[in-house]
Formats: C-alpha cells, structure tokens, sequence
C-alpha cells in the first residue's frame, strides 16, 4: 500500500509505503522532497551582497539546507507515524522554523 501527500506551499512531496500497518497506523517507510532547500553553487560574478563575503555566503547557504534537512526529516517522520502534516496548524509550525532559518541564514 502506498500513499502520496503533496504540501504545495512549499513544493513538498512525500511517499509513503507500507505492506501493512503497525498496530497504530504508522507507515512503515518513506521519502521526502521538497523545493525549500536553497542553491549551494552561485558564481562571484553573481554574487552582489555587500554585507558578506562569497565564503560565508556559500557557508550560510549550507547552513540553512542542514537546517532545511531537518524539518523534511521531522515532517517526514511525523507522516510516517500517522499524524495529519496537511492540518493548518501544523503548517503554521513548519512556516515558524523556516523563519528562524531564514532570520539566521538569509
């Protein structure tokens, strides 16, 4: 048995697969994509912030898509354990730390 859940607000696809359900309805396995993670490469000619240099720039990039890593992995989970990741409230949740990412790592 298998089940997609899309969260389009931020591009996020998510399959899960299972032959059977545990005894409270979990999944047993799946995966998660999404169009939050920022590009890693940008070239010098391209790169016009005065208030970094390149290198941290590329460095803060790489921080935020860890940070990014993380809630697919938490999104992930909780869908894979059963609970509702569509629910408004809990989109409101995933808005709030993409935030915080933002705030540190923009």
């Amino acid at each position: 048995m298998t089940k997609t859940i899309e969260i389009e607000e931020f591009g996020i696809i998510i399959d899960l697969d299972s032959d059977d359900f545990s005894s409270y309805g979990a999944w047993a396995t799946g995966k998660i994509t999404s169009t939050m993670h920022k590009e890693e490469m940008i070239s010098r000619e391209d790169y016009t912030s005065f208030s970094r240099n390149y290198n941290d720039e590329l460095t803060s990039r790489s921080y935020y898509n860890a940070i990014i890593d993380s809630i697919e992995a938490t999104i992930l989970t909780h869908a894979i354990e059963g609970l509702d990741v569509t629910n408004d409230k809990y989109l409101l949740g995933i808005r709030a730390a993409i935030k915080v990412a933002e705030r540190e790592y923009e």
